[in-house]
């Protein structure tokens, strides 16, 4: 019998498929935030804007990811995830989260 090979799932628009290091975790209004450095960008989604390799962003994270984050920054271990944006009503400020993490 023949194995079926299925395509892979590809990303949804305005995300992005990334390789990072958590440098910095902390709170604001009741949220948890972690500022991380991009090391590499594996696959964007359609319309997902360009980011720099280097580039430091800051990512909205989920109370089940912090104890992971924390790991990571304190090991300073790489880390694969998909991050998607947001943007704001009001005007053209971009905001970041993580939406899944590979590594969980």
């Amino acid at each position: 019998m023949l194995k079926k090979e299925y395509a892979p799932i590809p990303l949804a628009p305005g995300t992005a498929e990334i390789i990072c290091n958590v440098k910095e975790m902390y709170e604001k209004e009741d949220k948890s935030f972690a500022e991380i450095k991009v090391n590499e960008i594996k696959e964007y989604g359609p319309a997902t804007r360009p980011i720099a390799v280097g580039t430091v962003l800051v990512l909205e994270i989920k109370e089940d990811y912090i104890n992971k984050f924390e790991e990571l920054k304190s090991s300073n271990s790489e880390i694969e995830i998909t991050i998607a944006y947001t943007q704001r009503r009001s005007g053209t400020r971009i905001k970041w989260c993580l939406e899944y993490n590979k590594n969980k």
